[in-house]
């Protein structure tokens, strides 16, 4: 007995040894655990995992806080975990004790990577996580360093806060909520109001789609653009509108390209037209031509400090420092050329003039 005993003390031993404080799991009456305000807003599929709950039990624990002055634990990851038991009708509940001191930017950034790891947020749940380390004096470029995401990704979801009401609509009405849908039309509310507005009206019947979005965008910018140019000199308005077209087109035809990819190319009525030079027409089996350098029509994303922008990359000039380019960008009404970091900027599209 005094050997069986001693095993006994060993295996207490055991456990306390590997049983470190604030991290084993327990079993406790889940009406002892509540939530806190989270990122996630929108909890989706807890029926389906209500029912896995029943079959399989809980397959990982709830972290959460050690006991608040209420005698409660504070789910600090796993809400979905715990709204799913309850919906399942289970009265226990397996949670992790953790005991470390977070910051409020702390927590945030666990919960924003977590899930977005999971893909488990939406658009503007993420735009309001990414608000709390902008209001605390965050860099967008910090940001996206903290959340292993580019700055690209930080810039086009904060922008999200600023949609409009009609937009917000489509959003708030689970119509759309593609981050590059929203974020045209918000630029399209920008130009022209009263389109944007009918628009998402007739969203809200029919629905709208990415394309269409950009095409709306596209067309509301070349009607602004000839607007401004009719104002202007002949000579300022051929150099500027002479651009802005070519940023359009690539803009309108970024969308085709990847499915027009396989697509011969035939030679137009007059091709080379007697020119040795020309270039020659893309054969049927292959998905690619030769072109030269000064030809090529590169349409990027330019993140600037509130926003991000399309510009057109300039192929004329090169910086001494290799990780700067230059690009040409809308500035209000006209254009403007610009230097920014390479990795300031992320590509849509590649073409010939």
């Amino acid at each position: 007995m005094a050997k069986l005993g001693n095993l006994q003390g060993l295996s207490d031993l055991a456990k306390a040894a590997t049983g470190k404080k604030g991290k084993e799991v327990i079993a406790i009456n889940i009406e002892n655990v509540v939530s806190k305000e989270q990122i996630r807003k929108k909890f989706k599929n807890i029926d389906e995992l209500a029912i896995s709950m029943k079959e399989e039990g809980q397959q990982s624990p709830v972290i959460v806080y050690p006991k608040d002055e209420n005698g409660k634990y504070v789910i600090q990851k796993g809400e979905r975990r715990w709204r799913a038991l309850q919906a399942a009708g289970i009265k226990t509940i397996d949670i992790m004790v953790n005991d470390k001191e977070l910051s409020e930017l702390d927590e945030t950034a666990g919960e924003l990577i977590e899930n977005i790891q999971r893909d488990d947020l939406t658009p503007l749940e993420i735009a309001y996580a990414l608000k709390v380390f902008a209001d605390s004096g965050w860099r967008q470029k910090a940001i996206a360093q903290r959340i292993g995401k580019n700055a690209i990704f930080v810039s086009t979801h904060l922008s999200l806060l600023k949609l409009p009401a009609c937009v917000r609509e489509l959003y708030d009405n689970d119509i759309c909520s593609d981050t590059e849908t929203l974020n045209n039309l918000r630029l399209l509310y920008d130009l022209n109001e009263e389109q944007c507005s009918a628009v998402c009206i007739n969203a809200l019947d029919e629905g709208i789609t990415r394309k269409q979005s950009r095409d709306l965008l596209n067309d509301a910018k070349r009607i602004a653009e000839e607007a401004s140019s009719s104002q202007d000199s002949d000579a300022v308005e051929g150099e500027a509108q002479g651009s802005t077209n070519i940023m359009n087109t690539f803009e309108a035809g970024e969308a085709g390209e990847a499915s027009d990819a396989g697509d011969s190319i035939a030679p137009g009525p007059g091709a080379n037209n007697g020119n040795e030079d020309a270039l020659p027409a893309i054969e049927k089996d292959k998905d690619w031509k030769p072109v030269e350098a000064s030809e090529l029509i590169i349409v990027v994303n330019v993140l600037t400090e509130t926003d991000v922008v399309r510009g057109i990359l300039l192929l004329d000039r090169a910086c001494q420092n290799p990780e700067e380019v230059w690009v040409k960008v809308a500035n209000g009404k006209s254009e403007k050329k610009v230097k920014v970091l390479t990795s300031d900027i992320e590509i849509v599209s590649i073409g010939t003039l």
